[in-house]
Formats: structure tokens, sequence, C-alpha cells
């Protein structure tokens, strides 16, 4: 049958403009993984001799696509969108949209889209462009195991890059990463204390209160994390040293904080590694305010899973890989300083924060003994700056403070002065 190039029209089926298929919907600059249901844009169609031009996302009205296969979708001006699992519609002058191919719980590729339209003394016929796609054709295994870099922005994000492998095999149709990131959420930690000590031998520990724990959780320990086994009262069973963390000996009063698992997927196109372009990927992942404590991922081709790669984030003093927002308050008492209480207007943050580290300077050091600050919370003591006598700067760390509140008033109280000379012009800085 001779196909001619020709626009769809009330008397031709088809796309006019629009109603592109799309693996990602762009939500606030992040790339949304929608899993089985593909994106959708606005656009223009013929079917049935009627126009549908819909005003809001179309996509709300697609079903998810059938799980591992090639599904093409159309549209009925009286039913609506739906899939088929061959290039041809249920009704003739129907509206094709384009094709999917999928694997068991996300989409790994989606069709171009031309629109070709018979002769006029044809039938009219809408038909896809390319072929129908043969799963796992190309690669004879599954694929090796991944290796990544990881990024934080201080902007509450971090980033995922660098994905690459060191055998370059079986690597042609990978299509997903997966990745399992264990963590804790700094301004709200579900945790309790050691009542006890503990070596690198144990297999039980005993805490203040495990009320809020259940049998095969996460937690971590310091830096080491742990699978909480049974329960019996504020004593539990511990698997040591998971996650490629390393057991440990933990003092009584440290702290055991529950962990929280979250699975972040990541999709590529056919031939993605091929091209040596591994190493340009990015995927930025809002996390305001966690600290990672170890990650693991596998990458899928359409022979199967990848071995898993797995690494503790614990070796650090912060003990975790911590996302925080970059943002930054100052309270400032200008002139010659002096013991007093509130000595400057309360701040307020906008939104509950934990803290990165906090500072103390003067543009002239204090003389006779050293200067100290207290910083306070809602009037509690949070951390205690001290200024030594002819020093400048003071510092102190964020990583064990508790979160500031979001309408918690943050003030300081100067509580020690140089004595030959107090000290001038005082700024105390908090970075979140």
């Amino acid at each position: 049958m001779p196909f001619v190039s020709a626009p769809p029209c009330i008397e031709r089926p088809g796309v006019v403009a629009g109603f592109t298929l799309s693996k990602y919907r762009v939500v606030d600059g992040i790339y949304v993984d929608l899993g089985l249901k593909p994106w959708l844009s606005l656009g223009v169609l013929f079917a049935q001799g009627e126009m549908y031009r819909p005003a809001t996302d179309p996509t709300l009205a697609l079903s998810n696509a059938p799980a591992s296969q090639q599904s093409w979708l159309y549209y009925n001006s009286v039913s609506g969108f739906y899939w088929r699992d061959e290039p041809t519609p249920t009704t003739a002058d129907d509206a094709f949209i384009g094709w999917v191919v999928t694997n068991g719980s996300t989409i790994i590729a989606v069709s171009n889209q031309q629109i070709a339209v018979a002769a006029a003394e044809d039938a009219v016929t809408v038909i896809s462009l390319g072929p129908v796609i043969p799963i796992a054709a190309q690669d004879a295994d599954a694929p090796p195991a991944p290796l990544w870099g990881l990024f934080a922005s201080l902007l509450g994000y971090f980033e995922f890059n660098e994905l690459q492998f060191a055998v370059q095999e079986n690597i042609s149709t990978v299509h997903t990463a997966t990745f399992s990131v264990w963590s804790w959420d700094e301004t709200a930690p579900v945790e309790t204390a050691l009542s006890a000590g503990i070596d690198e031998d144990d297999e039980a520990l005993t805490a203040e209160d495990l009320g809020s724990f259940s049998e095969g959780d996460y937690a971590v320990l310091d830096g080491e994390i742990v699978i909480l086994g049974e329960i019996t009262g504020n004593a539990v069973a511990i698997a040591r040293g998971q996650l490629g963390s390393t057991a440990a000996a933990h003092e009584a009063s440290a702290r055991l904080i529950r962990l929280t698992k979250t699975l972040i997927t990541s999709t590529f196109a056919f031939g993605f590694f091929l091209e040596d372009t591994g190493h340009k990927w990015r995927h930025r992942v809002p996390f305001r305010d966690q600290r990672m404590v170890a990650m693991q991922c596998y990458v899928t081709n359409n022979v199967g899973n990848s071995p898993i790669t797995t690494g503790a984030l614990t070796a650090s003093d912060d003990h975790g890989f911590r996302v925080l927002s970059g943002a930054q308050q100052d309270i400032v008492v200008q002139g010659v300083l002096g013991i007093q209480s509130t000595v400057a207007p309360p701040v307020y943050l906008p939104q509950t924060s934990s803290i990165r580290d906090l500072y103390a300077r003067v543009d002239i050091a204090p003389d006779g003994a050293d200067l100290v600050v207290d910083v306070l919370v809602d009037g509690e003591v949070l951390a205690t700056l001290t200024i030594a006598d002819g020093e400048t700067v003071a510092h102190a760390e964020g990583r064990d403070l508790p979160a500031i509140p979001v309408d918690a008033p943050v003030t300081i109280d100067i509580t020690g002065v140089g004595t030959t000379f107090p000290g001038q012009d005082l700024v105390v800085s908090i970075r979140l």
C-alpha cells in the first residue's frame, strides 16, 4: 500500500501535534520516574472524526502499561486511551499515540513518533516508527557489579554520579539502576542510648528504651550498622557489622538510631553505557537533613540483575554522609562586649533544620581571659562557644546536636569576657 506524508485531519485519525511519550516527568527541575505509566505531553489529535485537545495533563487519564512487554497506546474518542499488545487498534479510526517497552516495574524504552497515512484511495492507516525491540537480544549474561560516586550539594540534595563498570561486558541493554539508601532523619531521629557498653564480640545489647524499635530493624551504633533480633524488654539480640560496616566496642550511653531504607531508581536508554557516557551521568535526589550511613546498588539488563555493590558511609567522624540545607543564620553584637543575657534579638529558622556547625568570631580578641558565649534555643543551652584568650575564633561541630525547631527563638548569652579587654564586635554563625 503506498504511504504518503500527510497531516491527520477530521478524516484521518492520528496526532496532529504533541502527545509525546516520555519515561520521565520533570517537576521543579527533578526527573520523576512514574514507574509503568509514561508521561504524555499535551497535544492535539483526531479520532472518529472528532478533535481531542485536552486542557489539562493527559497523563492522569492513562493506566499503567502492561509489565514486561512492548505495548502500543491508542486513543478512542468514546472510551479514551487504551493499551494493545500488538500494533493494531481496536477500532480502525482510533488514533495511534506511540509504544513503550517495560520490565517488571518501569518503562525502559519509548517510541519516537512518526505518522504516515495511506494515499487517498486507500484505507487510512497509522503506523509506528521502528521495529519491535527484541528483549535480551544483545547481552549474553547479567551485567557486572556497578561502581558510582556520591556528592552532597549543601542545598538539601545529594547526587549519584559517574555510574560505571570495572568490566565492560553485558552492559549494552542495561536499563535500570536500583539504589537502596539507609539513613536517619536528623530533625526527628528515632533513638535510644545503651545502658551498658558492649565489645566487638557481643551478640546482644541493653538500652534505655527499645519501645520504638522492632525485630528486623536496621540501626546505627556509632559507626557500626546492626540488625535487631528478638527484643525482650530493653534487651535485644544484634547481628553485627552489617552493610559493610565493622563491629566495634561501644560505650554506655552510645546512641542507637533506627534507620530507614529508601529505594531510588534511575533508567537508561539501551546502549547508554556503550558510549562512555557513564562518567557524565548524574541523578539528583532531595534528601534534606538526612544522614546516610550505607547504600547498595545493582543494575538490570534484559537478562537479569547484576551482583549488588554495598558500601558503608560510617567511617568518618560524622558516622555517615550528611545532606544539609546550606543555609546560615548570623547573630551580630557590635561594640565592646560585656557579660549579658539575650545580648541580641532572637532569630528564627524558616523550617526545622539540623546543624552543620557553629562559629563565634570577634574583630578584636579578648585579653586576660576567655570570651564565653552560650547559644540557646527556646531558652535552653544548645552549645557553648569559647574564644580563647588572645584568639578571635571558636568552633563547635553540629553532628551530635539536636535540630533547631522552626518556631524556637535562637538567642545568645555572653557569660565570660576578657579581664584586660573583653573583646569587640562579635558574630555568631549557625551553619545549617
